[in-house]
């Protein structure tokens, strides 16, 4: 019987997993012209110009060419945001596997990043509360209509969310494993 107790809440999150990407994958090959549309293509259009001219993550380029965002004149469209570290997983898959567009490419990082970020949550949930609160919140955040259409926006956003979260999950494992704030330490 205990067995079964460790196997089932795994065999529950991997069908929440499973499921939560057949759901994001719902309509993926849609033009880029949704909610934030103009934030998306210009993301879009970082990766696009890594192909276009060359993968040059210190000088990445959009396709605006104005003036508007710094008031200086920007005639080679540099783009200086956030580090295109999204842009750049996208673009090699893009090259490795060029059957999909790119597009494409960058909502599948979107929505692989958004499924470590259920793992995550979910291992932070069962250490703290159990496995079945951690379950629901697996299950809230995998199917919640909010979360599913913005997990799947060619947005840095959700990497970023993954990896803060994953960052404070490797965080807590370091305190409670060395022992930080127990009272070995105090000597």
């Amino acid at each position: 019987m205990k067995r079964w107790q460790k196997i089932i809440p795994i065999l529950a999150l991997v069908l929440i997993l499973v499921t939560g990407f057949a759901v994001r994958l719902y309509k993926i090959n849609n033009p880029v012209a949704d909610w934030h549309s103009w934030r998306q293509a210009d993301t879009a259009a970082v990766a696009r110009n890594f192909v276009k001219f060359g993968f040059t993550p210190f000088y990445p380029r959009y396709d605006d060419l104005s003036n508007v965002a710094s008031g200086k004149e920007n005639p080679e469209g540099w783009r200086m945001v956030e580090f295109p570290l999204y842009q750049s997983v996208g673009y090699f898959l893009y090259i490795m596997f060029p059957k999909l567009t790119l597009e494409i490419w960058l909502r599948v990082v979107s929505i692989l990043f958004s499924l470590a970020t259920i793992v995550f949550v979910y291992l932070l949930v069962v250490k703290y509360v159990t496995k079945l609160a951690g379950l629901f919140s697996a299950s809230f955040l995998a199917f919640l209509p909010y979360s599913v259409y913005y997990s799947r926006t060619i947005l840095p956003d959700v990497m970023a969310t993954s990896l803060a979260i994953g960052g404070i999950w490797l965080f807590d494992k370091a305190i409670t494993k060395n022992g930080f704030w127990t009272s070995q330490n105090d000597g």
